[in-house]
């Protein structure tokens, strides 16, 4: 059958001993079922001073539309950690959606817009290591672990 290509919406490019996981053209599908395939990219997913709540501006008129875009808002996260929290802030009014929350959701298809060539690279390792890293340590931690 060959290598692995393309599975479930979901590219795979071998780089060297490297795997690059990408869903541009679910993205590019995603941009053109929500008919905002001609938008401008912006520079992250969600502003800074995004401020979403339970009414907060008129009922979105289409929330089929809302929960569909959404849904596959959450399934791009798979190869798109990048977005996880913006795409988590749109999950949480998806019983009601309002005007602005739809507006949320469209910043997130127009940092899609410009960053569809993203991906995931998982790196080929000898050995089994684990890093991990965080913002707020206890001093006497270094942020970066190994499990051997």
């Amino acid at each position: 059958m060959g290598n692995l290509s393309y599975f479930l919406g979901i590219e795979v490019t071998r780089t060297g001993n490297d795997i690059i996981l990408s869903q541009r053209k679910y993205i590019h599908e995603l941009l053109e079922r929500a008919n905002l395939s001609d938008i401008k990219p912006v520079s992250s997913p969600m502003a800074p001073n995004t401020h979403l709540a339970l009414g907060d501006s008129a009922i979105f008129g289409d929330p089929v539309k809302y929960r569909q875009v959404v849904g596959a808002l959450q399934y791009v996260t798979l190869t798109r950690p990048d977005i996880t929290f913006a795409v988590n802030k749109v999950c949480q009014y998806m019983h009601s959606p309002t005007n602005n929350q739809w507006s949320a959701a469209k910043c997130i298809l127009h940092y899609l817009q410009g960053t569809a060539n993203f991906g995931l690279r998982l790196q080929h390792a000898s050995g089994i290591s684990l890093h991990a890293y965080t913002e707020s340590a206890p001093s006497s931690l270094t942020g970066l672990y190994d499990a051997d």
